[in-house]
């Protein structure tokens, strides 16, 4: 039997990245200036580039997302491909 495509299982996640003018001391507030999110985890990513990359395999995505901002997110990212 001919297997095709690849199956990536593991931790899928949402970075969230905060950009701040200056470290600050302890016990300190800072202001954050700019914020982002990006997909985190290996598998998420691994899936993602092959899919901008148009590899022509199937690709299935196995784990668990929380029922939360962040699982839409990695919904809709997995969605657009």
């Amino acid at each position: 039997m001919e297997r095709k495509g690849i199956i990536a299982a593991g931790n899928m996640l949402v970075d969230h990245v905060h950009q701040i003018r200056q470290w600050p001391e302890r016990g300190w507030l800072v202001e954050i200036v700019h914020s982002e999110r990006a997909t985190g985890g290996a598998p998420l990513n691994v899936l993602l580039t092959l899919a901008k990359m148009h590899a022509g395999l199937p690709l299935q995505a196995v784990g668990l997302i929380g029922e939360d901002n962040d699982g839409d997110y990695i919904t809709a990212m997995l969605d657009q491909y």
